[in-house]
């Protein structure tokens, strides 16, 4: 009617609110809110201009999520320079657009509280955590279009004051709205998140932008920790129609030294029980997220001359690889994964240990191409292993090479005694309901055999000594100086943890009763260390208690 007509705004606004309650069951608490406003209506158009906007709440207390008690936010800061609206109205459609200028910034900040309980029974957990966050370059764009018909209408001629007939277009209601565009730089950054007090995650920032059009959202975000190391590149493209979503990640390698450790360097101040202290982590993935949330795709992790710890487990060089298909139905290798380590310290060291296995969950297939490590100046080793599974785990039999009995005894540090002697043999592995079992393993001395005595001047050889030769320790000087020819032991591991061992030993002592024969049948609960410590266990010695018993018969 008056397309001339045109209005025009240029104000300060403050504002203050001492309690606000938006939705049900949420509060915010002294609010205060100021900007500047400059606006122009004229020939269709609104154009508006917001500078200098502030937002600041005291408290944001929201309780709509049962397991979330007491969540709140405090200290809420938002602040913008500038964001400028342009508001169209035409003949077929009314448009909306919203963008910040070049160079000026939007930023938010706060504290975040929650309290976790996921059952009245189950204890609560407190969350804590500090939020900022920037953006730039945000535009938003939507349009809704009219069907437009063509009516006639009557008008009258004020000029002459008769009525007449004219043809006039108006709109109707609205027919559809157009695909929404929305795009923006941003940077998250996330500090201080502690759960009971305790810190729960390194300081972190999330950087990117996305963008919303045609229906479909594109994200491109790099996260990188406070000294602006990138550890992961993610694009997501997600299409709204079909709900189907496209994640890449992007190949990434992160190195670690001792200074750079993954404890003091990428994770500072984080209750870890691993760290990284050299070598490096490669790491890629690609996968769909369907309609129903589920995940298709391949991932591939490699590490080269990785070394560090973990639970007072020392890995020295590890070289590896493994990648996979996963999907709702299962993981599968594309090839097989292999791991290789120069010395792993675990109470024992392995050198060259190795892992070849390939794996399908989906058909419940495993196979084992190879698994070795050399200890005790030997070796164990499995090969060509075929199984399915892995909770239950029928007989796969390790094979033991050269194990130095003389190793053994030093890495118990028992200085009295010197046992000698190399094990082969066969050590069948099980695993039932998740747990290991041995069944009939069998250890075997190599020709000629060795020697199994206690020192002089050592502890057990002082006792002997001061019992004289009226006391029943005087079976004990058969062990002053026993060789053995023949030494089979036989070994059995039950899923509670009690390993038996029967050990057979022929051979003699050439100092007592002029070399005759002597054998040792000895039955311990327990592994062959606590074998060799029973020797210094004077008291209810099972060795003293066989070889009495032997003299006696």
């Amino acid at each position: 009617m008056y397309p001339n007509l045109q209005c025009h705004i240029d104000a300060n606004i403050n504002a203050s609110i001492n309690t606000l309650q938006p939705i049900v069951d949420s509060k915010i608490d002294k609010v205060l809110f100021s900007s500047k406003v400059k606006a122009t209506w004229a020939n269709n158009y609104l154009i508006s201009q917001l500078q200098q906007t502030r937002f600041q709440a005291k408290k944001l207390t929201f309780e709509g999520i049962p397991t979330l008690a007491n969540s709140n936010s405090k200290n809420i800061d938002f602040s913008l320079n500038q964001l400028i609206g342009i508001f169209e109205k035409q003949t077929d459609r009314l448009a909306l657009t919203l963008y910040q200028p070049k160079n000026t910034q939007a930023q938010l900040s706060a504290q975040l509280y929650a309290r976790h309980q996921a059952t009245k029974k189950s204890q609560p957990a407190d969350y804590k955590a500090l939020l900022n966050v920037d953006v730039s370059k945000f535009l938003l764009h939507h349009e809704v279009l009219f069907k437009s018909d063509t009516v006639t209408a009557a008008v009258t001629d004020i000029s002459t004051s008769k009525a007449k007939m004219a043809k006039k277009v108006e709109p109707k209601e609205p027919l559809k709205a157009a695909p929404l565009t929305f795009s923006s730089d941003f940077k998250i950054t996330m500090g201080a998140a502690q759960r009971n007090h305790k810190q729960l995650l390194p300081p972190t920032n999330l950087h990117g932008n996305f963008r919303l059009a045609n229906n479909t959202l594109q994200v491109e975000t790099t996260l990188a920790n406070p000294y602006d190391d990138i550890l992961a590149q993610v694009d997501v493209n997600a299409d709204l129609i079909t709900k189907k979503t496209k994640v890449k990640l992007h190949h990434r390698t992160i190195v670690f030294t001792k200074k750079n450790s993954l404890k003091n360097y990428y994770f500072p101040n984080l209750s870890l029980p691993l760290d990284i202290t050299d070598g490096s982590i490669t790491t890629s993935a690609s996968f769909i997220i369907d309609d129903n949330n589920q995940l298709t795709g391949t991932a591939n992790i490699s590490t080269d001359q990785l070394s560090g710890n973990y639970r007072n487990i020392d890995i020295t060089q590890l070289n590896s690889s493994l990648y996979v298909a996963f999907s709702p139905n299962g993981i599968r290798t594309l090839r097989p994964m292999a791991l290789f380590a120069q010395q792993v310290k675990a109470g024992i060291t392995l050198t060259m240990p190795s892992l070849i296995l390939d794996l399908d969950t989906q058909t419940d297939q495993y196979t084992l191409h190879r698994i070795s490590a050399n200890l005790f100046g030997g070796s164990l080793s499995a090969h060509s292993i075929s199984r399915t599974n892995l909770r239950n785990l029928t007989s796969i039999p390790v094979t033991v090479f050269g194990l130095n009995i003389n190793k053994i005894t030093d890495l118990i540090d028992h200085e009295g005694i010197e046992f000698t002697g190399i094990l082969d043999g066969t050590i069948p592995i099980s695993i039932v309901d998740g747990k290991p079992e041995i069944h009939s393993g069998v250890l075997q001395s190599r020709h000629p055999g060795g020697v199994l005595r206690y020192l002089d001047g050592s502890v057990i050889d002082k006792k002997v000594k001061a019992a004289g030769h009226h006391s029943p320790l005087v079976v004990s000087e058969i062990l002053k100086n026993y060789h053995y020819r023949t030494l089979a032991i036989k070994v059995n591991y039950a899923r509670n943890g009690v390993l038996k061992t029967q050990s057979h030993l022929k051979g003699y002592n050439p100092d007592f009763q002029y070399g005759r024969p002597i054998n040792i049948n000895l039955a311990v609960e327990d592994n062959i260390l606590e074998l060799i410590k029973t020797i210094n266990m004077i008291n209810a010695s099972e060795i003293e208690q066989k070889i009495s018993e032997h003299f006696n018969h």
